[in-house]
């Protein structure tokens, strides 16, 4: 799983089938300004340590996109296996939190998570 490609306009025309993004995953009421619930996407991948459960679900901090944080989105990544949670949390931390943003999360042959980050300068290419 990789969180790569939202700011990348190339990227994100060349896209593959199961490709997303955060805003399209977020549902906004028109009638009244606000972002009023998520859509979810949802995978099972079958590795040789077992089945795993994804699901994806768009992520947003304030329901008022010109309140706290703005219009800012992210993504709230889920992974399960026979039940169990291996991993959950947002891509990216609240706006007030200087914390780097995930940009993969793996399974691991031994059924571990592994998590990769990279800084808010790197990751939107100040």
């Amino acid at each position: 799983m990789s969180y790569t490609g939202e700011y990348d306009r190339a990227m994100v025309e060349n896209a593959g089938p199961d490709a997303w993004s955060t805003d399209d995953l977020v549902i906004f009421d028109r009638e009244t300004e606000r972002r009023t619930g998520h859509k979810m996407i949802r995978r099972e991948c079958a590795l040789s340590s077992g089945i795993y459960r994804i699901s994806i679900e768009g992520f947003f901090w304030n329901a008022d996109p010109a309140g706290n944080c703005g219009y800012r989105t992210t993504a709230l990544l889920r992974i399960e296996r026979g039940g169990k949670s291996l991993y959950q949390g947002p891509f990216e931390a609240h706006c007030s939190e200087p914390k780097d943003i995930v940009t993969g999360v793996s399974v691991r042959s031994d059924g571990s998570v592994a998590v990769t980050h990279a800084t808010p300068r790197v990751f939107f290419k100040w």
